[in-house]
């Protein structure tokens, strides 16, 4: 059986008025066939505490933010784009072992 190591459900966190952070989620939602990344602009929530307790406005106003199940929380471009590749090359193969078959 496939073992995937991403974890069942994701949440990014993003600023939904940049541009970069807007793109980064786009491409991450446009990959995402499993449906296993939420996307969750900061900006819909009065405080960021309510997305994760460790989060702060300033924070979110300057990095992408991944929390992973279990609520483990990581910082920044490179924590993302680690993630997104494991978890496009990981849900993709899997698919393709299907198709292969």
């Amino acid at each position: 059986m496939f073992n995937n190591p991403c974890p069942v459900s994701s949440r990014l966190v993003y600023d939904g008025r940049c541009q970069f952070c807007c793109r980064a989620v786009n491409f991450v939602k446009r990959w995402d066939w499993l449906d296993k990344i939420e996307a969750v602009d900061y900006h819909s929530f009065d405080d960021p505490a309510g997305i994760h307790a460790q989060l702060t406005k300033e924070m979110v106003q300057s990095r992408l933010h991944l929390i992973e199940q279990g609520q483990k929380l990581f910082a920044g471009f490179f924590p993302y784009a680690d993630y997104v590749s494991k978890y496009l090359y990981y849900s993709h193969s899997s698919l393709l072992c299907i198709f292969q078959e």
